[in-house]
């Protein structure tokens, strides 16, 4: 289902935590990750992608892509063995879970890229 984890395991980010979240005075939820820079490098952005569910169990509304998949982008910086948290703005009605989340790409400040290999 996740095609885009093949190569998570040398990934310079991990993701801990993932999850939606409700926005004041309305039904929406947006998407609220915490990730950490577990390289050796400062990073300058990171792609992010994620799934995510209904109280169904069926793919949720979670982005501009579609069944159930989502995603957004940092580029605030994020210094070596640094922890930051970020919420995308999702306008979705029915999510209930998020069931993974994780970097797709990301650019670091020397000017090289680490990308997910793809099947």
């Amino acid at each position: 289902m996740f095609e885009d984890t093949l190569n998570l395991g040398s990934a310079p980010v991990v993701v801990i935590s993932a999850r939606p979240v409700s926005k004041e005075y309305s039904s929406y939820k947006d998407v609220s990750l915490t990730y950490k820079n577990v390289s050796g490098k400062k990073i300058s952005a990171i792609k992010f992608q994620w799934y995510g569910e209904n109280a169904f169990h069926k793919p949720a509304d979670c982005g501009v892509l579609s069944n159930g998949f989502g995603g957004g982008f940092m580029d605030e910086g994020l210094g070596i063995g640094r922890t930051a948290s970020g919420t995308w703005n999702i306008l979705s009605r029915d999510l209930k879970k998020i069931i993974k989340a994780w970097p797709t790409e990301v650019a670091f400040d020397d000017g090289t890229n680490w990308t997910v290999k793809k099947r």
